[in-house]
This record gives structure tokens, sequence and C-alpha cells, in this order.
């Protein structure tokens, strides 16, 4: 019969200890100085493999986000939210599909993404990491005091 381990040890990672700014004064260091990449990645504690990357330009010295990079650009992302933000002020919140939706014309409209590949609700849980003022609540229905409050004149204040 198998004995079991007392005391399992946990396996701890060491991803990501290390400052932007070691990394880049790393990466200039082997450029400027043509020092070899382990000693130098040694010396500043980066990664040896990361700042191989960063050296043989398999990755841009730049980045310091791991995965690609995000489909819209900031202001275009911005015009997205305001439009979010406008319908909910209007009284119209979107569903988490419809954000999807109108994300996935607006890449097509913008030439982006092809019209047979729409965005997933993955792309909408990083979208609201990148804004969080932007809240998914459950939809309501629409009352008929509201509903009847509403004209032309109140909406287009």
């Amino acid at each position: 019969m198998r004995r079991k381990q007392s005391n399992p040890k946990k396996i701890i990672k060491h991803r990501g200890l290390y400052s932007p700014t070691a990394l880049h004064n790393a990466y200039l260091k082997v450029k400027d100085s043509g020092l070899p990449v382990r000693i130098v990645a040694k010396q500043y504690g980066v990664p040896h493999t990361t700042l191989w990357d960063r050296v043989k330009a398999v990755i841009d010295p730049e980045c310091l986000k791991p995965g690609p990079a995000p489909l819209f650009s900031q202001e275009e992302e911005v015009k997205l939210v305001d439009h979010v933000k406008t319908m909910a002020a209007l009284g119209y919140g979107y569903t988490i599909s419809e954000v999807v939706a109108s994300a996935t014309n607006y890449a097509v409209f913008l030439g982006k993404r092809p019209n047979d590949k729409p965005l997933s609700v993955k792309w909408f849980k990083g979208f609201q990491q990148r804004w969080p003022e932007l809240r998914v609540v459950r939809p309501r229905a629409l009352s008929n005091y509201r509903a009847e409050a509403t004209s032309k004149a109140n909406v287009h204040e």
C-alpha cells in the first residue's frame, strides 16, 4: 500500500516578479555593451527568456502585458463606451450580447474584423476590465408611465 506524503510541498510560481524598468535597463545594457543575455538577466533579476525575446525582436521591447493587443484603439473604445452610456442614460441599457453585437458591427465597419468572426463574451470580459465604470445590470421592462412620459422633446434634451 502506498504511503501518503506527510506535508506535500506547494509549487510556488515566480511569474512577473520584476519591474518593467529593470527589464528595460537590462535590454539597454545588452544592446549597448553586448554582454551575454544570461549574465545581464541575472544582474537585473529578470527572466533570461523574457530578455532574450526582447533582444532578438521576437517581442517588442516596449510590450509589458502578455497576450494580444486590444482590438480597438483607445479612442475607438471611448466612442463605444460613450454610446453605451448615452443609451443607458436614455433608459435603454444594453445586455452583454447586445454590447458584443454592436462592437462586432463597429469592428466590421472599421475593417478590423470579418463579418463571419464575431466578438465573444471573453472579449467583453476584457473590455469590462479596461472600463470598470460599465456595469452589467439585469434589464427591466420599461414601465407604462415612463413610456408615456417619453416624448420627442424629452428625448432631444
